[in-house]
């Protein structure tokens, strides 16, 4: 599933996911005060389609194609924002659920899957600029600038499949996709530079599985494993990656210490 919390709704709010082999497209919504649960948008049937409609523009009808592994980010207590995912194929459409009104509306991208993206000038916004299809992708909302980050996973490229590394921006303002860092390529390891030292050429390399977190007084990202025990530091306003801790090298085993000690 991909899962909001609304801290002050006190809801926690799921869209799509698996059931047995089939991919859903409904959303629900538990209510953490009552122990409730409600069913608010999508089919109940498995494997259901998508209605896109036209873009920008609500409508009842509109929904996404069911799908698993999509993008959740969290602008507000009244706004649920969607990002790509696998339908039948990896995706790299934006989506925008409107509580109130209980309606989606395809904000972004095409409908269609395996779609190699746009990357124009790395850092320069362009209205051409769209990401690579993409799931297993972490993201987050920045408040100080009103955007949607979205860093790594599994990702379409013209070489093929495979994990990548590279970081978009997507302005909630004017609706412009931005590649901010990473090469596009796909399959390549850390740069780790030195560690707690940020420097321009550190890169955490391409991920899957990875998990990221967001401190929007800070504006820094910080992001953990993904087949690596590393965690690394992004800072919004530099775009400068830190290799914060942990060990070099993928699939290295934990070194636990005694039970409950730093």
């Amino acid at each position: 599933n991909t899962t909001w919390f609304l801290p002050t709704k006190q809801e926690v709010w799921i869209c799509g996911g698996w059931v047995e082999s089939a991919k859903l497209n409904d959303c629900r919504t538990y209510r953490i005060n009552d122990g409730t649960w409600t069913w608010m948008h999508g089919s109940n049937t498995p494997g259901a389609g998508g209605t896109g409609g036209t873009m920008g523009v609500p409508a009842p009808a509109n929904v996404p194609a069911a799908r698993v592994l999509g993008t959740p980010f969290n602008v507000n207590d009244e706004e649920l924002w969607l990002l790509a995912g696998t339908t039948g194929g990896t995706m790299q459409d934006l989506w925008r659920y409107t509580i109130s009104n209980n309606t989606w509306t395809f904000m972004k991208g095409t409908t269609s899957s395996f779609v190699v993206g746009v990357y124009g000038t790395m850092g320069v916004p362009d209205p051409a600029n769209y990401p690579s299809c993409r799931t297993w992708t972490t993201g987050f909302y920045d408040p100080g600038e009103h955007t949607l980050w979205a860093h790594a996973g599994f990702c379409k490229s013209a070489g093929g499949n495979g994990a990548c590394g590279e970081t978009w921006r997507y302005n909630l303002t004017d609706g412009v996709w931005t590649w901010m860092t990473g090469d596009p390529g796909r399959g390549y390891g850390p740069n780790y530079g030195t560690l707690l030292v940020p420097s321009p050429t550190n890169t955490p390399g391409t991920r899957i599985g990875h998990f990221g977190f967001f401190d929007p007084y800070t504006r820094e990202y910080w992001m953990f494993g993904g087949g690596y025990a590393d965690m690394w530091r992004f800072r919004l306003n530099d775009t400068m990656w830190t290799w914060m801790s942990g060990p070099t090298g993928s699939n290295v085993p934990g070194n636990y210490g005694p039970q409950g000690v730093a």
